[in-house]
């Protein structure tokens, strides 16, 4: 056991205690949880960043687009407060880099941002109407009570091998993964063998049905004027820009490809400056990044591309057969 793990055990331990009896103050009608007529789908984990949630959400639209779609987001990481109807024209800064994203992929739906999840809800039935209502990130937000819940966490770092804040990225308790209604493991590897399957959701502590998903990147870089494919980059010097919990399956997939690059790592919600762009867009022929930091650095910087994500469930029709009949039941 090394000094970091002896000095914030404690620390970790406490959290879990608090989040442990935060949960059982719902459960016991201590604190209320609301429920709304408007069918919602709640896509969540128990983890800091880095799970897929803006994917699932893209998935779960792609879905429904049969129907009246609104997203009710936090708005994590933007400048303004309180309760915004979004609109074409709403920027990263007032809505959110996530929320934008999601916009900018769906200029179709409505998306609302509200820190209080409760009166977005009540704003969104009064004024919008919608058939469904898409929960991003609000399974920890126990004030309101979704229809749906959809868990992810990923195959190389699962919840059950986590520790809590600030050991680990556990923000909320593992039982909490029994409120879920169906868990996915996201970023699994594209070919996961069914005994690697079977032995892996051994380790849950949960009996809710679990899916497998895996990445999948597009072939076309997209930038504010024209393509590039993702072979064309093997030419060219390209620096990539992240601002993303994550990046190692990005950086894997171009390395597998043959792409030689600079990576910037920024945090996760990084608020880009003149001096970042500067730093990053010296001796480069291409500066490549996420969808999510794209509707950030978009006019910042010449010859910026992002290449797009999407999860690709394992068992797609079992998936969303099983989220119907739990929607209408």
């Amino acid at each position: 056991m090394n000094l970091r793990t002896v000095l914030l055990f404690p620390l970790s331990l406490k959290y879990a205690y608090v989040v442990f009896f935060r949960n059982k103050f719902y459960d016991w009608g201590v604190f209320k949880s609301h429920s709304f007529k408007t069918p919602t789908i709640c896509v969540g984990n128990i983890s800091l960043g880095g799970t897929g949630k803006t994917p699932m959400i893209d998935l779960l639209i792609n879905h429904y687009q049969n129907k009246k779609v609104v997203v009710l987001s936090r708005g994590y990481g933007r400048k303004t407060k309180g309760l915004i109807h979004a609109h074409s024209n709403s920027t990263a800064s007032e809505i959110g880099d996530e929320p934008k994203q999601l916009l900018s992929m769906h200029p179709e739906i409505e998306l609302v941002v509200s820190e209080a999840r409760v009166k977005g809800m009540q704003y969104i039935e009064s004024q919008i109407k919608p058939d469904l209502v898409l929960l991003d990130d609000a399974f920890q937000h126990r004030s309101l009570k979704a229809k749906v819940n959809i868990l992810l966490t990923t195959y190389s770092k699962p919840y059950f091998k986590d520790y809590y804040l600030p050991l680990g990225t556990l923000r909320d308790h593992r039982i909490s993964v029994n409120r879920a209604d169906m868990l996915v493991v996201t970023k699994a590897p594209k070919q996961v063998c069914l005994t690697d399957k079977s032995e892996f959701k051994s380790q849950f502590t949960t009996t809710k049905p679990i899916h497998f998903a895996h990445l999948e990147y597009a072939e076309q870089c997209i930038g504010e004027v024209n393509t590039l494919s993702v072979e064309e980059l093997k030419n060219s010097k390209v620096n990539l820009v992240t601002g993303i919990a994550n990046p190692k399956p990005l950086l894997d997939y171009l390395t597998q490809k043959g792409i030689e690059l600079s990576h910037y790592k920024y945090k996760d919600h990084h608020q880009y400056t003149s001096k970042d762009v500067e730093c990053f867009t010296e001796n480069s022929d291409v500066i490549l990044t996420t969808q999510k930091d794209f509707v950030k650095l978009k006019g910042m910087c010449d010859s910026l591309y992002y290449i797009g994500i999407q999860h690709q469930l394992e068992q797609e029709d079992l998936f969303f057969n099983s989220l119907d009949q739990l929607l209408n039941s």
